[in-house]
């Protein structure tokens, strides 16, 4: 019989491939296989694939922040339609009674033996004011009088009388056009400007937020699935262990030192997840309106990946471009605006006054009329009602609308203030308010050169960072694989096997944060320009 030997290492490598091992086949019991998280998320339900664009549509629609900001506006045009108020027509009435009753000192006052002067008066007085535009006010009026006495000297009692008057007054120097009113209205129109870009700006913060806490997540799975698959490449060199421990080429102690690796690497796999839920959390506020939104019970999977792309920018347009659209200029502009409002009225208000007023009127009277009868040698009085006067109240207001009896006049009032202290301290104060921004202006321009600067270096240094770390990346698996050779031909030991696996894991966890921190890096620079809303592609416009 034809026989021979074979070396007993030769066998125990045979026996790694060839011989089953008890458990080496089957799934290992003591470190189960796990499935990558988005994948186990999705086999459990309740989950939302969320792009960017989605993401940001639901952030506009949904964030508090932006609710909030949007009652600014509704404040700013209650402001503006009240201020309009001030050329609302106003109508008055008034009506009263009077009586008076004094000693009678004369028999002129009364008449003989009358020792008591009675007077007794009716007003019904109507009125309608109309401010006008530039300062004038129009104003129509008609009052009604109706008086009774106990003299006897009065002709008409009672007397009623009617006039109707039709007056306008118009500054012509201070408070022509620059009135008060008008001011307050292009103040506050330029306060809604503000607020429009105080909105543009709170909306790119909540993107620049919104789009930082997006790829933290993306961040964070990719980390916890680095993660995982690390620990699974340790459970294989753990189970590969044990069957070189069963078939006796090595020593027990080499499970041990695997088995802690395992849980060394479970234990990162854990805290990677809990990132990933600190991540969830923070992008679900940015999303939601309120605390029971469904959105919070959902498990959120971005679809996105960062991608790479050249910038197209120079650095000087880049700057140009931080110069021209950041809404911090623009409201300084507009603060500046106001400022150039504000000292144009004071200017103004420090003038004399001219006023032109003038008005027309028309009179009317009548009453019951009495004449004075010779009855039997004595003077007497009866009622004459052929008196073209006698009558009572729309006999007066006849005459009155009818212009029977015109008046009419034109005056020029004139007040020159000899020392107006509080005219020239709000002057001042406008001056240092115009210098203190313009130096704001200044020093807000510098500010963005610097962050327009030091975002677009930045994120030319992270692109060099992310091609080294893709370097590095590729030498770490290469070394790998030849410590893996190395390994399977006895040449190596656990342990640097173990170093070079942790080696890659590290590699590839520094690749993926390069590729965060440039997409980061460049969601900077377009805050920086203020162009994040154009590369979303959404129209922002207040409710």
């Amino acid at each position: 019989m034809f026989a021979f030997r074979i070396p007993v290492s030769l066998m125990a490598v045979l026996c790694l491939g060839l011989c089953p091992v008890q458990g080496a086949s089957a799934p290992d019991q003591e470190f189960p296989s796990t499935r990558p998280y988005v994948e186990r998320v999705r086999s459990e339900g309740g989950y939302l694939d969320l792009s960017l664009k989605e993401a940001v549509r639901l952030a506009l629609t949904n964030n508090l922040e932006i609710a909030i900001e949007d009652f600014n506006e509704e404040v700013t045009e209650q402001l503006i339609f009240q201020t309009r108020g001030d050329y609302d027509p106003v109508l008055s009435f008034s009506t009263g009674w009077s009586s008076n009753e004094w000693p009678s000192t004369s028999i002129l006052d009364a008449g003989r033996n009358i020792p008591t002067s009675i007077r007794r008066g009716l007003t019904l007085n109507t009125s309608v004011q109309q401010p006008v535009k530039g300062g004038g006010a129009l104003q129509l009026t008609l009052n009604n009088v109706r008086n009774s006495s106990n003299s006897l000297f009065s002709i008409i009692n009672p007397n009623f009388e009617s006039y109707f008057n039709f007056s306008f007054t118009q500054p012509l120097w201070r408070g022509f056009r620059q009135t008060q009113t008008e001011r307050q209205l292009k103040i506050y129109n330029l306060d809604r400007r503000i607020n429009e870009s105080q909105f543009k700006e709170r909306v790119s913060d909540i993107i620049l937020r919104l789009q930082t806490q997006y790829w933290e997540l993306v961040s964070a799975i990719d980390i916890h699935e680095t993660r995982r698959q690390s620990r699974e490449q340790a459970v294989l060199q753990h189970q590969l262990n044990k069957r070189r421990v069963a078939v006796g080429i090595s020593a027990p102690m080499e499970v041990s030192r695997t088995r802690a690796e395992v849980s060394r690497r479970e234990q990162t796999t854990i805290q990677a997840e809990v990132q990933i839920v600190v991540r969830q959390n923070a992008l679900k506020k940015l999303l939601t309106p309120d605390r029971s939104a469904p959105l919070w019970n959902l498990t959120l999977i971005p679809t996105d990946r960062p991608r790479i792309r050249p910038l197209g920018i120079t650095l000087e347009d880049a700057i140009g471009e931080g110069l021209k659209r950041r809404p911090e200029l623009e409201r300084l502009n507009l603060e500046l605006e106001k400022n150039r409002i504000e000292r144009k009225f004071y200017r103004k208000e420090g003038k004399p006054r001219v006023d032109l007023r003038a008005n027309v009127g028309s009179y009317g009277r009548s009453g019951q009329v009495f004449r004075n009868v010779d009855f039997f040698g004595a003077l007497t009085r009866e009622p004459d009602p052929t008196n073209p006067f006698y009558g009572n109240f729309g006999n007066s207001m006849g005459q009155a609308l009818g212009f029977d009896y015109i008046s009419y006049g034109i005056f020029v009032d004139v007040e020159i203030p000899l020392r107006n202290r509080r005219n020239e301290g709000q002057l001042a104060e406008t001056a240092i308010a115009e210098r203190r921004l313009r130096h704001q202006h200044r020093e807000q321009e510098q500010l963005i050169v610097e962050q327009v600067r030091n975002a677009y270096e930045r994120l030319g240094i992270q692109k060099r960072e992310l091609d080294m770390s893709a370097l590095a990346l590729r030498f770490a698996q290469e070394q790998l694989e030849l410590e893996t050779k190395r390994f399977k031909a006895g040449l190596s030991t656990n342990f640097e096997l173990l170093q070079y696996q942790r080696d890659v894991a590290e590699a590839r966890l520094s690749e993926l944060r390069s590729q965060i921190d440039y997409q980061l890096a460049l969601t900077d620079l377009r805050k920086a320009m203020n162009t994040i809303i154009d590369a979303q592609d959404v129209a922002v416009a207040q409710r």
